[in-house]
């Protein structure tokens, strides 16, 4: 019944479904691009990875790890390096996962540069041999390297997907499935707005086996809430900043957000994400900006960002990310 369910739903929504083009390129070879590389092959969403960076010796050593370690796992697996953009011609989807990592005590705006400056440097090549595929943003911080990408390119926002708040949404569903006491997969609710302390948990849209949340507990997620729900979206907020602090990577976490996204625009069946993309004209939000909000995947990118009604206070914390991003985004050197 369910696989019958999802057929028509396939069909209304996209009609006709077509095979995808499995050749993905990873732009930006360091943690986080090697993590979205290895859960991409992992999870059989493509035979042909391009790997590509800057940097020829560590492409190379990259390269023959990936293949020895996922030699198993698909028999027709090709997996190609370049510096040059070359060999990514006519990808179907391109990650960019390429910037550094943040330093302590270094700030947003310091970050965000010069991450800008590594993405600017891979753009030119990559817009020249892929002008039609899909662009997946891995780069920290996702969202102001979403809108660069955008801004840079001209390319159509629905092919410029941050990955945004889809893994905050994950571990959100989870912190409350544990403290209910049942099974992720009965609560629905999202993490909107940007990835990290911005983001904005929408507790008036969360259910738990199809039953609100808010009506079983009206104060849930305020600051009258005596069962202090807010721990919950502190949890999630915590995550990055603790990874950080450890000098350590989030990339584990990153790359299955992305093998995420790119699997259910593969498949094309209309499933819905937190995903970052430019939200200008959407919820009273006037500035080109990219934040997350519910979004209806296709095989080409965003087909629908779903605008959720909101509580006054969280409408309120939806415009403060939005103003924190464009503020930095006016001080980004283009």
């Amino acid at each position: 019944m369910l696989l019958a369910t999802q057929r028509v739903s396939a069909k209304m929504l996209h009609g006709r479904r077509t095979k995808p083009n499995t050749k993905i390129t990873v732009a930006g070879a360091g943690s986080v691009g090697l993590a979205c590389s290895a859960f991409l092959i992992d999870r059989q969403l493509t035979n042909h990875l391009v790997l590509m960076d800057r940097r020829d010796k560590w492409l190379e050593a990259s390269a023959v790890d990936l293949q020895a370690a996922t030699k198993g796992l698909s028999g027709s697996l090709k997996v190609e390096i370049c510096s040059d953009g070359a060999k990514t011609k006519n990808s179907k989807y391109v990650v960019i996962a390429a910037g550094e990592r943040a330093q302590p005590g270094q700030s947003r705006l310091q970050l965000a540069q010069a991450t800008a400056n590594a993405v600017k440097q891979l753009l030119p090549k990559l817009l020249h041999y892929n002008p039609r595929a899909t662009y997946v943003v891995a780069s920290s911080p996702a969202d102001l390297m979403t809108w660069l990408l955008q801004e840079l390119s001209g390319l159509p926002k629905e092919r410029c997907i941050s990955a945004g708040c889809h893994l905050d949404s994950i571990l959100f569903r989870y912190l409350i499935a544990q403290r209910m006491g049942v099974a992720a997969s009965a609560v629905n609710g999202f993490i909107i707005g940007e990835h990290g302390n911005c983001c904005v948990p929408v507790w008036s849209g969360v259910s738990v086996g199809g039953i609100s949340l808010q009506r079983l507990m009206p104060e849930v997620g305020s600051e009258h809430d005596k069962e202090q729900w807010q721990t919950v979206h502190r949890q999630v907020q915590r995550m990055a900043n603790q990874v950080a602090r450890d000098e350590t990577y989030t990339n584990w976490g990153i790359g299955i957000s992305v093998s995420d996204i790119i699997g259910a625009m593969q498949q094309n069946l209309g499933h819905v994400l937190s995903v970052g993309g430019n939200i200008q004209g959407l919820m009273g939000i006037t500035d080109s900006v990219v934040l997350s909000l519910p979004s209806v995947l296709g095989a080409n990118g965003i087909k629908q960002m779903i605008e959720l009604p909101l509580s006054e206070l969280e409408m309120s914390l939806l415009e403060q990310s939005a103003e924190s991003l464009v503020k930095t985004q006016q001080q980004i050197q283009l």
